[in-house]
């Protein structure tokens, strides 16, 4: 039997050593660093010339918007214009109603109703049931106010539901002129 543990022991001994002939230089010698450099400075210099740069801060302007929103008084004595596509109807003949809200269940409007009287100094509320086929004939309680002799009372009203967490809407009925 041959013994083989020597004989990785050898293989180690036998690496052979390279070694360079020449001593290690610089590979770019330094007159030619000096030319590039020159090269490059000119045409930093000549980009400045050649492609007009003209280089200045930026500065935001200063914001002068002045936005003031009143709403006069006078709007209380019928005086808005209410645009409808529908027949001319006399400002005298209208009245006004505010949607507070719809309800499924009749004590979730009750709620409402509290939270309307405790929360505002509105008086003029009231529970009204609908019936509606298109949901299988259920019954809805709409919470609504009114009625309002002009638009800026039913507007005024309206600022004050909408401040209590509701969502209203404006309902206007009108009469013929004849």
């Amino acid at each position: 039997m041959r013994d083989f543990a020597n004989l990785s022991s050898s293989k180690k001994n036998k690496r052979k050593k390279y070694k360079t002939k020449h001593s290690q230089a610089a590979s770019i010698e330094f007159p030619n660093v000096i030319f590039l450099i020159s090269i490059s400075i000119i045409c930093i210099f000549g980009s400045f010339f050649y492609f007009d740069t003209n280089v200045e801060e930026v500065r935001p302007r200063s914001i002068t918007n002045q936005v003031i929103i009143d709403f006069p008084e006078r709007l209380q004595n019928d005086l808005v214009l209410i645009e409808s596509d529908f027949k001319s109807f006399d400002s005298g003949q209208c009245i006004f109603f505010l949607q507070v809200e719809t309800y499924g269940v009749k004590k979730y409007a009750n709620e409402a109703v509290d939270i309307i009287q405790n929360g505002s100094n509105l008086n003029n509320f009231y529970i009204e049931e609908v019936l509606l086929k298109k949901y299988e004939n259920k019954i809805f309680y709409r919470v609504s106010l009114g009625p309002f002799d002009n638009k800026s009372s039913v507007n005024n009203a309206r600022e004050d539901i909408i401040g209590l967490g509701f969502s209203p809407m404006v309902k206007q009925r009108c009469r013929d002129k004849q």
